[in-house]
């Protein structure tokens, strides 16, 4: 009797450890298989982002005055474009609305943009457009824009914008203007900069 209980133990165990050697199997093949696409995952990941930083090196320009800054689709083909006319101190709006008390810090931006293929009338609002003094301090935006044409293919228009500036402007002697993330027309996670003379 103990004999049959004793084989019957021994044999339970091993069909135990029989059973739990295959699981380990089946766990190590499925990790194995987990790990090998984790792997591929992160060889796509980086390749991605090393297009992506090839990208944003040739978005790294940073324009002048009158300098026409192109704004492209997928295939390299001009959307529209950008480009800065004016900055100066020297303000044609001076009350309260466009410079919160302090025209001494306000610059007035005037830019233009032009539709070479976006199927609706379109406008470069002043919600995508930001200034920055020489240490890289954002001016705020007075959401006042002289100027709201929304153009056709082939047509351009100009807009005013004021922006004040964390500190007194008339003594400086260049603004950087940056264009970002206008998802209106679908230019996200992406900027145009520009570095342009400030008049007095």
């Amino acid at each position: 009797m103990k004999k049959k209980i004793l084989s019957v133990t021994i044999l339970c165990t091993s069909l135990l450890l029989v059973a739990c050697g295959n699981q380990q199997e089946n766990v190590s093949s499925s990790s194995n298989k987990e790990n090998s696409e984790i792997n591929k995952k992160q060889d796509s990941e980086n390749s991605n982002k090393n297009s992506k930083e090839e990208k944003v090196e040739s978005e790294d320009k940073t324009y002048g005055l009158n300098e026409e800054a192109f704004i492209t689709d997928s295939q390299d083909n001009n959307r529209y474009s950008l480009k800065v006319l004016k900055a100066t101190t020297a303000l044609s709006e001076t009350s309260d609305l466009y410079t919160s008390g302090k025209p001494q810090n306000t610059v007035e931006v005037t830019y233009e943009y032009k539709n070479y293929a976006v199927e609706e009338p379109m406008l470069v609002s002043v919600q995508f457009v930001h200034a920055f003094d020489k240490d890289g301090r954002a001016g705020s935006d007075q959401s006042m824009q002289s100027g709201q044409t929304e153009v056709n293919k082939g047509r351009s228009a100009q807009s005013t914008v004021w922006f004040v500036m964390p500190e007194e402007q008339t003594n400086e002697n260049e603004i950087e203007i940056e264009y970002s993330d206008d998802f209106s027309l679908g230019f996200e996670n992406k900027t145009i900069k520009f570095k342009v003379p400030l008049e007095h």
